[in-house]
């Protein structure tokens, strides 16, 4: 069995490295055409779509062309075995999206977007058969389109998470329900939806498929029995979520309205979100790997790492990640604001507010009330702890304590005395002030 293990070793390296890069192929969409757009795609034509917005890089504009290959396309998908080469049914399903429109309240009226402006199909040329071009309409060029400008300038947020995750899943509702809890996500780990509006959210992105508006039909009239809804809908997809994403989720179904009165029936859904931690997400990679054994992908366009390409890539990596450092510091200041003892906060940002409140608690014991005046505590405080604290990070430790019990051992027991040499510092500077 461990020869067998060996054997398959190189094979599964390489879809871990695949996986890797597969996962840096983001898709981001503006958050109001998340939560305010109704749509009615077949599961199919919702990867085809996904597909070709992950295509999408900086710098890029409505006028911009995508070309990419009956096989990518496939795989995108999730078709398998020789339907990946199937270019009479991927051109039925882009024929089918060149008919179709979705809507969005904007304000006070409902706007009608198409998806695509143009769709060319190369059927004839024997080198270039089996490719489409395709080219977005200009009414998506705000939600997809110079996304971060749009943060920056305007304050309006979007969203991204690697298309990868859409792949393996088989529940028709999962990704859709995933990116709605990602538009929610940020700075938040629970969203209330009133029983109608997510159905009519998930029911839209699923309809008939014919390309027509969507209209109330389009919710399945079974789902009025929320055992079914449960079953078919939310059960499914909170389980391919957790599997295979970065985030983790649960719900709760509530005989309550929006306004908190009790009702017959399920009324409310309460869905809690966190983003997984490091562990759960190598776990879900392996799932992701497995799937991706499945589908038996390979370095094929749909993850090509040509020149052009590769800058593209970074430009558009280190883009989000100086986005993601600006929510970070964001975050940062807005703790901060709202700490009782704002000045240890910044200076002990990793501990948590009630660490925080310990360690201050610990702290003023040793501060002697005669030598420092109130106003200059916190700084007394801090200066106390930092002392500690750098004292520990010079000298770590292989022990299952951590850091922060030996912070509090330490500034509890004072065992170099220092409070002595603090207040008579902090004494002497206060006289040389006055």
């Amino acid at each position: 069995m461990g020869k067998a293990k060996d054997q398959t070793s190189p094979e599964k390296e390489k879809i871990a490295q695949s996986l890797s890069y597969a996962k840096t192929v983001l898709i981001s969409k503006r958050n109001d055409m998340i939560q305010n757009s109704r749509m009615n795609l077949t599961n199919r034509q919702q990867k085809i779509v996904n597909y070709a917005m992950s295509k999408i890089r900086p710098g890029d504009t409505v006028n911009t062309e995508y070309i990419f290959s009956a096989r990518e396309c496939g795989l995108a998908m999730g078709l398998k075995g020789k339907s990946i080469y199937n270019y009479t049914e991927i051109t039925d399903e882009l024929k089918k999206l060149a008919d179709k429109s979705w809507l969005i309240r904007v304000d006070d009226h409902v706007q009608i977007v198409r998806w695509f402006n143009t769709i060319h199909i190369q059927d004839k040329d024997p080198n270039h058969a089996g490719t489409y071009k395709i080219k977005f309409h200009e009414d998506m060029a705000p939600y997809l389109f110079n996304l971060a400008e749009q943060k920056k300038e305007k304050g309006i947020y979007f969203s991204s998470y690697p298309s990868v995750y859409a792949l393996p899943m088989k529940c028709r509702y999962s990704f859709r329900l995933y990116e709605i809890l990602k538009s929610y996500q940020f700075n938040r780990m629970e969203w209330y939806f009133e029983l109608p509006q997510l159905k009519e959210m998930l029911a839209y992105e699923n309809g008939s498929g014919d390309g027509s508006t969507p209209t109330e039909d389009t919710i399945p009239k079974n789902w009025s029995n929320f055992a079914i809804f449960r079953r078919d809908v939310l059960e499914p997809a909170k389980k391919e979520i957790n599997l295979f994403t970065d985030i983790k989720i649960d719900y709760k179904a509530l005989k309550q309205d929006a306004s908190g009165n009790s009702t017959r029936g399920y009324s409310m859904i309460h869905f809690f979100f966190d983003e997984k931690t490091d562990n759960e997400k190598i776990e879900a990679d392996t799932h992701l790997a497995e799937a991706m054994e499945v589908y038996d992908y390979e370095q094929l366009s749909l993850f090509s790492k040509t020149e052009d390409y590769e800058a593209a890539k970074r430009e558009f990596v280190e883009e989000r990640a100086m986005i993601r450092e600006e929510e970070k510091a964001m975050r940062r200041e807005e703790r901060i604001k709202r700490s009782k003892y704002q000045i240890l906060t910044d200076t002990f940002f990793e501990f948590k507010d009630e660490e925080i409140e310990r360690l201050y608690a610990l702290s003023v014991k040793k501060l002697d009330i005669d030598k420092v005046e109130f106003n200059n505590w916190e700084l007394w405080i801090c200066d106390y702890i930092k002392y500690y604290y750098d004292k520990i990070k010079a000298t770590p430790k292989k022990t299952k304590t951590t850091e922060y019990n030996r912070l509090v051992d330490s500034i509890s027991k004072d065992y170099d005395l220092y409070n002595e040499v603090l207040n008579d510092s902090w004494n002497t500077k206060e006289k040389g002030e006055s």
